[in-house]
């Protein structure tokens, strides 16, 4: 999207108040004397912290970000505010990749140990890391668990009082993705007097047990509890929405898995805790919108025709919070109170089916304290404006508070506040339970293309309450099971030619999330991202490509950028899921996407585009146009074809959701000049199953789906319409040197009735073609003559749904007098 920056921008103030009567973000007030303090104890590239009490003693862990080696694993504790000791326990080997780690402490006699566990990516797979530390810091031992051939991420842990620790986690491999559990098990004591002892004794080698494999892709795995009674809960897609599935853990064995919701919301992202006293388990999560990621196409420069139900991946959120008894069975509690959505009146007029939009309460995580109440700590912010009927305002963000209630013998407390906001959606917030309260760590800080001097690094704080735990009812009835798991897509549609059999992928290679800061509160996180793409349309590759200049200024060597990159080595799964490393190089006449298989080619706006491309020395990195749909009054991608390269930028947009627009008029212009440019179809911002990019692809692996691009052997459609345009046996994309008329033959299998198929020579419709009635197949042939330079194919269907080939092009094979 093009930068601008709105004149209600300006009515942003910081502190949730605005000289306006009407400011753009709106908080909840915390009650009387309960707006709180807290620290910014790490500062800079430290981030993703975990927090663990023991005793009088605060630990915490976190990565800290070098841009020479990567990620190192720190530790530090802390008692009454100040630091005793900080260490790192994994230092970066080359550019080291680690994520999560997460404390759990564990008994053995009168000694409590503090278990730190981690991911790491060593090579090409991410696997969990252990260490084990006594209370006076000293480490006992360490250790990981390789998983050769796959992925194992988004882990937790637990212990019970006297348990060993339990691991919980997603693995994904080419057989699929599945939830998964194994215990870092308490083996006899170590029988020498060494270092080891006393301890909690070697681990031995751990086995995944699978909690729950499914085809939709498992998300989000949380455990609360032991072995002896625990709790495992994720969410999953059911072929409709993301709905929280749990299953009970008793003296080692597994429940059945549980629905804890059947909605046609979004569910997910639930976390739980376990109170002993009361054998009762906690879980938050959160509900949003029904029709999560379904079809959704935006209206250019206005953005205002999103509704509760239907729209983009960040409408509105809600926190639920529901306790178990230890068998899994419901027990009413009242609900988490949520101020804003009792004054939603107040937020002026509504458009027709809206009224919870713009209303944010999100990413809660749950303890239990020492008296047993449960703890949830969220994020929130409400905007009024977003569902009201004039123009949405854009390129404004100030960030998420959070804010914690506990839920006692006399109802939920009083709101408190957390000073330091959270300013991205996949920022971390970590809490670890106190006699009477709990601690939090979480990341805060923001790097876009605006100057902010709010603190950026690690931030703490603790709240203590004196209370008594809830009154709790006896459980009326036992939870669901779940459902059968939904079917996956169909194995990818194959086509054979030259003695080769391809394979049709869909994918969307433009695609923004809040880390750009022209929608950041509409366009969900990376996470919403990846499941969007993921699960809910199953895409087999994707592009995320946020505005260089919100990526700290192009910086290559940042940790947004780091960060952003992470995130493609964790769901890589060759065979299955292809994402790249990419960006949006936002240079208003010129824009450009930026689709790479190296994770070093991020670069700021300014340079010319020629320069641009001279730092492309390899065949790895290809440029593809910003829509250049003509905008009224808004010139746009003014002298992007003034610059020719088709090695470098091989394709261009033919069609943007967001905007609803198609370029195919536009684009004749540079294929009238010679250019060589592929259609792809994109998302943009906001817009969702409404624009795919499809490849003819080799093999089913990254860097075929990326030779399918740099080749041209794409087409742009708006659903999942199959589309072949070949001559003899060169495909769609190819340039056919021949003096010769060629012939051209089409294939199209649309998702509905088709209208007609047209082909289009030199840049104006030459020829058409009318499937019989009621048909969504067709076949066609036709020729291209000496003197003809390109043709393309455009498919329209009933149901408004379109495709638009590559070209195929006829150069002669010698010059002509």
């Amino acid at each position: 999207m093009r930068s601008s920056t709105p004149v209600l921008a300006l009515l942003l103030v910081l502190g949730g108040c605005a000289a306006s009567q009407d400011p753009v973000f709106r908080y909840d007030a915390p009650a009387p004397g309960l707006d709180l303090a807290s620290d910014v104890v790490l500062e800079g590239n430290r981030y993703d912290p975990a927090i663990l009490q023991l005793g009088d003693t605060t630990w915490l862990a976190w990565l800290e970000y070098d841009p020479a080696t990567g990620d190192a694993l720190w530790i530090g504790r802390r008692r009454r505010g100040a630091w005793i000791d900080r260490r790192a326990v994994a230092a970066p080997r080359g550019r080291a990749r680690l994520a999560r780690p997460t404390w759990t402490s564990t008994r053995r006699g009168d000694a409590t140990f503090a278990w730190l566990t981690w991911e790491r990516r060593p090579e090409q797979h991410w696997e969990i890391a252990w260490a084990v530390f006594a209370s006076d810091g000293t480490e006992v031992d360490r250790g990981a668990i390789e998983t050769p051939g796959a992925n194992v991420t988004e882990h937790a842990t637990s212990a019970g009082r006297n348990g060993p620790p339990l691991i919980v986690a997603r693995r994904e491999d080419r057989s699929g993705s599945r939830i998964v559990l194994t215990a870092l098990s308490v083996a006899p004591e170590h029988p020498t007097d060494g270092p080891r002892s006393p301890g909690p004794g070697i681990p031995a080698a751990p086995t995944w047990t699978t909690v729950r494999s499914t085809a939709s892709r498992p998300w989000a795995p949380d455990i609360a509890g032991g072995l002896g009674r625990g709790l495992i809960v994720w969410d999953e897609h059911d072929g409709s929405s993301f709905q929280v599935r749990a299953r009970t853990l008793r003296d080692g064995t597994l429940g059945p898995p549980l629905a804890l919701t059947d909605s046609d919301r979004f569910e997910g992202r639930a976390t739980a805790a376990f109170s002993p006293e009361s054998q009762t388990f906690w879980v938050a999560w959160e509900e949003g919108e029904r029709g999560w990621g379904a079809r959704y196409i935006g209206n250019d420069m206005a953005w205002n025709n999103s509704t509760d139900d239907r729209g983009s991946l960040h409408r509105f959120r809600r926190v639920r919070v529901v306790a178990l008894s230890e068998d899994g069975r419901p027990i009413e509690s009242p609900p988490l109170e949520l101020p804003s959505y009792a004054v939603l009146d107040d937020l002026g007029p509504r458009r027709d089916g809206v009224r919870d939009m713009g209303v944010y309460y999100e990413r809660p995580e749950i303890v239990v304290d020492g008296s047993g109440r449960p703890w949830v700590v969220y994020r929130h912010f409400a905007q009024a404006q977003l569902g009201r009927p004039e123009i949405t305002h854009h390129h404004i963000e100030s960030g998420w508070r959070l804010y914690a209630r506990a839920l006692g013998g006399d109802g939920w407390s009083p709101l408190y506040r957390l000073a330091h906001d959270q300013r991205d959606g996949h920022q971390r917030l970590a809490l670890t339970p106190t006699a009477s309260g709990f601690r939090a760590a979480w990341t805060t800080g923001r790097t876009d293309r605006r100057e902010d001097d709010r603190p950026r690094g690690v931030a703490i704080a603790h709240v203590d309450r004196a209370g008594t735990p809830p009154r709790l009812a006896s459980p009326p009835s036992a939870l669901p099971p779940a459902p059968i798991d939904p079917p996956l897509r169909e194995t990818p549609p194959t086509f054979d030619l030259a003695d080769t059999r391809w394979h049709l992928v869909f994918g969307d290679l433009h695609r923004h999330t809040d880390i750009s800061l022209c929608f950041a509160f509409f366009d969900g996180s990376l996470d919403d991202a990846y499941r969007y793409a993921r699960s809910v349309e199953q895409l087999d590759f994707l592009g995320i490509t946020d505005h260089t200049r919100d990526i700290d200024q192009g910086d290559a060597q940042s940790l947004l950028w780091w960060r952003a990159t992470k995130e493609v080595t964790r769901h890589h799964a060759p065979g299955v899921f292809h994402p790249f490393y990419s960006f949006e190089r936002s240079h208003d006449d010129t824009d450009h996407n930026v689709i790479s298989l190296r994770d070093d080619m991020l670069r700021n706006f300014p340079p010319p585009l020629p320069e641009f491309w001279a730092e492309i020395d390899d065949d790895r990195t290809i440029t593809i146009p910003h829509t250049t749909h003509t905008i009224p009054d808004e010139p746009f991608n003014g002298t992007v074809w003034d610059y020719q390269d088709d090695q470098r930028r091989p394709l261009a947009e033919v069609y943007q959701g967001f905007r609803d627009v198609s370029a195919v008029r536009e684009l004749q212009a540079p294929l009238a000049m010679g250019y060589h440019l592929g259609m792809i179809a994109s998302s943009d911002h906001l817009s969702t199953g409404a624009s795919y990019a499809a490849a003819w692809t080799e093999d089913l692996d990254r860097d075929s789906v990326f030779d399918a691009l740099r080749s041209r052997r794409t087409y742009g459609a708006t659903d999942r319409i199959q589309l072949v345009f070949r001559s003899g046996d060169h495909w769609m994309g190819e340039i056919v040197r021949a003096e010769g008329p060629i012939p051209l033959e089409i294939e199209v299998t649309g998702t509905g009735t088709l209208d007609v198929v047209e082909l289009w020579v030199d840049g104006a419709p030459h020829e058409t073609f009318r499937p019989e009635a009621k048909r969504s197949t067709l076949r066609a042939r036709s020729t291209l003559r000496p003197g003809d330079r390109y043709a393309f194919v455009r498919v329209l269907q009933k149901d408004g749904n379109r495709a638009w080939s590559s070209p195929i092009w006829l150069e002669p094979t010698t010059e002509r007098r």
